[in-house]
């Protein structure tokens, strides 16, 4: 079982967090023995009335109905005809169903009635979460399973009406296999806020024909306890996927990762894992089935990272609250580690920023502090020592272990920089030189750690989805990119032993091409900034 050593903490407001409270008060409002007891009775089925409080419902129908929301219709004569909207589109457009979706409060309901942990499917897969319109004269579905993105385990499928002006009903035959009850069929007309709950590997299930006029609209959470498929299987369902659901986007769902076994699961120390790239890095490093070591200062993000990663599908997760200018700490992290786990085979020293936090004071250090005007040593220190010493804080033990370890495999260290160190901007300074001496740093032990049998990999990203960004870290943010799509390339190259890993390209070629402006331009333009 994947484990988490908790901390404690008070939860923050969030979407997260305003879901989970609501779902708290919406168990706390059920009969949860009635309905365990009529779910094992009925093969695994049981509809539950007003399951979202009215609130939740009208958040997710506000998100379900945006005009942006971009259906795809699909119709296939005798077996379904619908519109959808895939999980990667959710994801980008609906933050409440996305909290509804991946809630630890509510995976932790559904593995209790289910009795097996729940595990989120993957987030390529566009059907993991999806919504299913219903808008048109004869729309529907005919009898089916739901085996979609787990050959391996039992999927389980939660239907939540949100919108319901219609004569359709939801058809099954709970007990298809069971000969003495095979020909009892149910019909129910779901209401708004309602909830079908069944296991969609034994179930067998239809939608009829949508009558003139009429109008429904659901949401779709589908659940695995595992969410494995071979290559070969997981094609032909994107197929599937193309044909019957998402149109041809669904070709290009990256969702072949496989699960590692227990003893091949790759053990992965992430700092600066509260949020922006390092949380990132550590969910999809989860999808892997990975062991995970989530370091940060914030405990409160941090556990949120963590019930996320074994959401989807973590071996392990360790929460291991400290800040990394402190050497010490450091010290005592690793080795905690290296006193329970047999080996270290990744480690992301992603931990970083401006040394300080907030809108306000980031604008005080970068418009002040940074500048000839009001330049401050302690300013520039604090942001050094955050960005460069937090990573040779943690490359001490780190390396010293990696270079005790057994030679099997070829363990990884990724040091996140930046292409911020190319030059040197107006009131950017010593942000680019922590970036510029973690480059220097980097080049200067790669070859040495490699003679070791120890790959170190320099990331350096543009404008990356982030705190940072968030935090408005610099005027001009060209180029910004979702820190999901950029950390799939910064985990790509270190799997491949990249030495250096830039991204996004075009912001790459950019950022090197300012660094050729002879200095005379460079300064002309620099004034005009000041």
């Amino acid at each position: 079982m994947a484990a988490v050593i908790e901390t404690e903490s008070s939860s923050e407001p969030s979407t997260r967090a305003w879901v989970d409270a609501s779902l708290r008060r919406s168990f706390g409002a059920l009969d949860e023995e009635g309905i365990r007891r009529r779910y094992a009775a009925e093969n695994e089925f049981e509809f539950v009335p007003d399951f979202v409080e009215p609130a939740m419902l009208a958040r997710l129908r506000s998100e379900l109905t945006l005009p942006t929301l971009k259906v795809h219709r699909s119709k296939l004569p005798f077996v379904r005809k619908a519109g959808h909207i895939g999980w990667r589109a959710l994801q980008k457009k609906a933050p409440t169903v996305v909290a509804l979706y991946e809630s630890q409060v509510f995976l932790d309901w559904m593995s209790d009635l289910v009795g097996a942990p729940m595990y989120l499917k993957h987030p390529e897969d566009d059907h993991a979460c999806a919504a299913y319109v219903y808008t048109k004269r004869g729309d529907g579905m005919q009898y089916h399973y739901d085996t979609c993105g787990c050959e391996e385990g039992t999927s389980y499928t939660m239907i939540v009406s949100i919108v319901d002006d219609s004569s359709q009903r939801f058809l099954a035959k709970l007990h298809k296999d069971d000969p003495s009850r095979a020909n009892q069929a149910l019909s129910l007309q779901t209401t708004p806020g309602g909830a079908v709950i069944f296991c969609g590997s034994k179930v067998w299930h239809a939608v009829s024909p949508l009558g003139k006029g009429e109008r429904r609209l659901v949401l779709s959470l589908s659940y695995a306890t595992k969410p494995t498929m071979s290559h070969q299987r997981r094609l032909s369902e994107n197929v599937k996927d193309a044909v019957l659901y998402f149109g041809p986007s669904a070709l290009l769902q990256r969702n072949f990762t496989q699960r590692s076994a227990d003893d091949t699961a790759l053990h992965v120390l992430v700092t600066g894992a509260s949020s922006g790239i390092g949380a990132e890095v550590a969910r999809q490093y989860a999808l892997t089935g990975a062991k995970l070591a989530l370091v940060a200062r914030r405990s409160e993000e941090l556990e949120e990272t963590a019930r996320r990663c074994l959401a989807h599908g973590a071996r392990e997760v360790r929460v291991l609250p400290a800040d990394v200018r402190d050497a010490d700490a450091a010290r005592e992290v690793v080795s905690t580690l290296r006193s329970s786990w047999p080996r270290l085979d990744r480690a992301y020293l992603n931990a970083g920023g401006y040394g300080v936090r907030g809108e306000d004071a980031l604008a005080l250090e970068r418009d002040h502090r940074w500048t000839a005007a009001g330049f401050r040593a302690e300013s520039a220190a604090n942001v050094m020592t955050t960005n460069y010493l937090g990573v040779t804080n943690y490359l001490d033990p780190v390396l010293a272990w990696m270079r005790a370890m057994p030679k099997s495999g070829t363990p990884r260290i990724a040091i996140t920089g930046a292409q911020a160190a190319d030059r040197g901007y107006p009131k950017h300074g010593p942000y680019a030189a922590s970036k510029a001496a973690l480059r220097a740093l980097a080049d200067a032990l790669r070859a040495d750690a490699a003679r070791l049998g120890i790959g170190l990999t320099l990331i350096e990203p543009g404008c990356v989805e982030s705190g940072l960004t968030e935090s408005k870290c610099c005027d001009e943010m060209p180029f910004i990119q979702p820190v999901d799509r950029a950390v799939r390339a910064f985990v790509a190259g270190v799997e491949r032993g990249a030495p250096v890993v830039r991204f996004p390209l075009h912001g790459s070629l950019s950022s090197r091409f300012a660094a050729l402006v002879p200095r005379p331009i460079f300064d002309v333009w620099a004034k005009t900034k000041l």
